[in-house]
């Protein structure tokens, strides 16, 4: 995906920050690939390609992927995201159901950064939190 203005300059923000950090480590962009591949649980691919794209502030990677790239790098998720535009619009949830039992969750909202990380660590486990009463 093509980006301009203020995402393309995230993204390029993005790529400076994974970059530093890799070659701090001295890790090839496929070890580092290899390494986040390992963490990731949800069976998202991951390859040098991608790395390459992500470095070249093509992409940011989401979710699963920017959790996987951080434990690798041993930094926090924030440590690699760019500070977030200065007027962000929040929209959503929005939960889609799908023909074979499962959803598609669509969240577009301002929250803190610690609370956006607990979420995607839950997404990328697909564990229930342990206060969930919905099975009742």
């Amino acid at each position: 995906m093509s980006r301009t203005g203020e995402g393309k300059a995230r993204a390029l923000d993005f790529a400076r920050r994974l970059v530093s950090r890799r070659t701090e480590l001295g890790l090839s962009q496929a070890e580092l690939a290899r390494r986040a591949r390992e963490l990731i649980t949800t069976g998202t691919k991951l390859d040098r390609t991608s790395m390459s794209r992500y470095e070249a502030g093509e992409n940011i990677p989401r979710g699963d992927i920017l959790l996987a790239l951080a434990r690798a790098l041993d930094v926090e998720p924030q440590h690699l995201l760019p500070p977030a535009p200065a007027n962000p619009v929040s929209v959503g949830p929005n939960v889609l159901s799908l023909e074979d039992g499962t959803a598609r969750l669509t969240i577009d909202r301002v929250m803190p950064m610690e609370t956006a990380l607990k979420i995607m660590r839950l997404l990328s486990t697909g564990s229930k939190p342990e206060n969930d009463d919905t099975a009742k």
